[in-house]
């Protein structure tokens, strides 16, 4: 019954830590330039879809985001199993319809074709432990900050 006690205290503790910090970032307002009352403008290349290809080209992501959840999980637990499986859900065999290459940038491509190797990569050396994802884990993830920060998806 104490440990229960002590994990209930714990869990309110991270509860209002977090309300605490959320609602700081909320009251702090949007990120534009009271002066003027301008938002920054958004200089990334625009990649125009119809919906339907956005919508396909967004959910891949989120797989991939998904595996990133999956393999900081397993890592977590030392699980190199769990790693093997969340980096192989988003390798090269769930890349996007072929059919939608003619639509997409050449180095958007490129960048997208770069995390779903890495992502196998992974996977073939999940044996290697925990240390050895989380350090592919940020390789992929710089390169996921490096696409986001040059491209931005919209509808035709």
């Amino acid at each position: 019954m104490r440990i229960f006690a002590v994990l209930l205290g714990l869990w309110t503790a991270l509860l209002v830590g977090l309300s605490v910090r959320f609602a700081s970032r909320r009251d702090s307002g949007p990120t534009v330039d009271t002066a003027t009352s301008v938002v920054p403008a958004d200089h990334r290349t625009p990649i125009l879809l119809t919906a339907t290809a956005r919508a396909t080209v967004l959910s891949e992501m989120r797989t991939m985001l998904g595996s990133v959840q999956g393999v900081l999980e397993g890592a977590s637990r030392s699980d190199t199993v769990a790693i093997k499986a969340a980096a192989l859900a988003s390798g090269v065999v769930m890349a996007a319809d072929p059919a939608l290459e003619n639509e997409l940038p050449k180095e958007f491509l490129q960048l997208g074709m770069t995390v779903h190797r890495a992502f196998d990569s992974m996977a073939a050396n999940a044996a290697a432990g925990p240390n050895d994802a989380v350090k592919r884990l940020a390789t992929i993830a710089a390169t996921c900050v490096e696409c986001h920060a040059l491209y931005r998806i919209q509808v035709k």
